[in-house]
């Protein structure tokens, strides 16, 4: 029980409806100034939606909100910023003619400020958090990861008590997410309060001072992090279930070459040789600006390669663009979501339903039920396959973007992140459809940044650095400490806890 006096920010009797359905029900909520609130759930419980209410996005039907001691009731995000709440969405957008020192303080009383002098104060706040970002460089230049940051010192200069940050670290390394921890540690002890949402449950244990689980709208329980029992205690928590330990997979026994990656370059991507087998998963994963999302990229086609040879099957294929990929039997689910394939207006049936000339309506029904299967496996929370991708949780359009390619008709499957957003429950289903693939005699290649996901999901891993292939590796034996040591290409030590424990300019600690 909160003191009274402590408390900046309350919700009573809040409710929201999306046409028929309850999104908030009856949430009261106290935050206490300089706390962390971790909010968790399953996609589509309703965690975004009470951020979008908070942050003035949207409009609650009914109930109250107090800030500082004074009714609160934003009609906008500017009306909520000018109340002193700031937001990160999930969805967030930049300009992308900006640059990092004009992103910075855009919104502060230094927006006026000489451009020389802006460079000259954020070189300095970047180099303090230890965030190697060129001061001048385009946010539209900037990997999703790097915007976060910029975006989160923006916030830091913005006049907020309250700070909502929806999903930041959903493409972040660990690296990342240290510096963006640290940013907000630093925050919470000018006073100010944040409310974090993730899908990363460990990142929520050890940030938040206290966790609030969400289901169905409404405010379900509470943890206190020391007691959660970790990720997989909040897991079952969320959930309501336990989750199997996960059995990591094995270098395949007798290897037969699938797909052949030849001296192959583009931007952002050395000469790379690499060949993936039938029935494997090559998981790809580095730091920031890497390549190896690049390469995946590259590879299906969104990053026209510049050279090298690409064989599947024994036959050489050209890929320079997506439908190039398609074409040749090459699926890639890109990271960023206007890359996707797929619009907030389009229903999940016509997102998800790959167009074939000449189907019969037998063949079309088929698919259609196919899809509708695939939704219901993944749990995702709408009314019908024919509503709009833009009516769905952040976490559930991940899904439908994940059902259109993992049950695409494809040799090779290229997923970029393919779990960013989506609830434990869900990413089970989808590592599960990943088996599935490369049980029926394709291949996966899982590029990600979070590397536990890799480990746990991959025969073999490749690491990358500065555009070069440094190796691949059995999974047999890694772990992310050794796999962070050879992406930086230095040593590195691991804390007490077992995570590894490090500063926020990539120093050990």
């Amino acid at each position: 029980m909160l003191d009274q006096d402590s408390i900046l920010f309350s919700t009573r009797g809040l409710q929201k409806r999306h046409g028929s359905k309850d999104a908030l029900v009856d949430i009261n909520l106290d935050i206490a100034r300089g706390e962390i609130i971790g909010l968790v759930g399953q996609n589509g419980a309703g965690k975004s939606t009470l951020l979008n209410v908070i942050g003035g996005a949207y409009k609650a039907d009914e109930g109250e909100m107090i800030l500082a001691g004074e009714p609160y009731n934003p009609d906008s995000r500017e009306a909520a910023l000018a109340a002193g709440v700031s937001a990160i969405p999930q969805d967030f957008t930049v300009d992308p003619e900006l640059t990092v020192a004009e992103e910075i303080f855009a919104t502060s009383f230094q927006a006026s400020a000489p451009y020389e002098e802006k460079v000259k104060q954020a070189q300095e706040l970047l180099e303090a958090d230890g965030i190697n970002i060129d001061p001048n460089a385009r946010l539209g230049d900037l990997a999703r990861a790097e915007q976060v940051c910029v975006r989160l010192l923006r916030l830091s200069f913005e006049e907020s008590h309250l700070l909502l940050l929806d999903e930041i670290t959903a493409v972040s390394n660990d690296l990342e997410i240290s510096v963006l921890h640290a940013i907000t540690n630093r925050l919470t002890k000018q006073g100010r309060s944040v409310v974090y949402i993730s899908h990363r449950l460990d990142e929520v244990q050890s940030l938040s001072d206290r966790i609030v689980i969400i289901r169905d709208g409404r405010i379900f329980g509470e943890l206190e992090p020391s007691e959660s029992g970790g990720a997989p205690g909040i897991a079952n928590a969320i959930f309501m279930r336990e989750f199997a330990p996960v059995e990591r997979p094995t270098e395949l026994a007798d290897p037969e070459p699938l797909f052949e990656i030849e001296a192959f370059e583009a931007k952002g991507v050395n000469p790379v040789t690499l060949t993936v087998n039938r029935g494997e998963v090559l998981g790809i994963t580095g730091m920031r600006r890497s390549g190896h999302i690049e390469l995946g990229a590259a590879i299906g086609g969104l990053n026209p390669s510049t050279g090298g040879t690409l064989r599947l099957n024994g036959n050489e294929i050209s890929i320079q663009s997506t439908e190039d990929a398609t074409k040749n039997g090459i699926a890639y689910l890109h990271d960023e979501d206007n890359a996707r394939g797929i619009t907030k207006d389009d229903t999940m049936a016509s997102a998800t339903m790959q167009p074939m000339e000449g189907t019969s309506f037998v063949e079309e029904a088929k698919r259609f039920r196919e899809v509708v299967a695939t939704m219901q496996r993944l749990d995702i929370s709408a009314v019908g396959p024919h509503e709009s991708i833009g009516n769905l949780s952040g976490g559930d359009q991940q899904k439908v973007a994940l059902a259109k390619w993992l049950q695409a008709d494809a040799d090779v499957v290229v997923l970029s992140h393919p779990t960013r957003g989506v609830d434990v429950a869900s990413r089970e289903v989808v590592y599960e459809m990943i088996s599935e693939i490369t049980g029926h005699g394709g291949a996966v290649i899982l590029i990600s940044s979070d590397m536990t996901e890799v480990l746990d999901n991959s025969n073999r891993v490749a690491v990358m650095r500065d555009g070069d292939l440094i190796d691949v590796y059995p999974n047999a034996g890694l772990t992310e400490d050794m796999l962070v040591m050879i992406a930086l290409g230095s040593q590195w030590k691991t804390g007490g806890s077992g995570r590894r424990a490090v500063s926020p300019n990539g120093n050990d600690s």
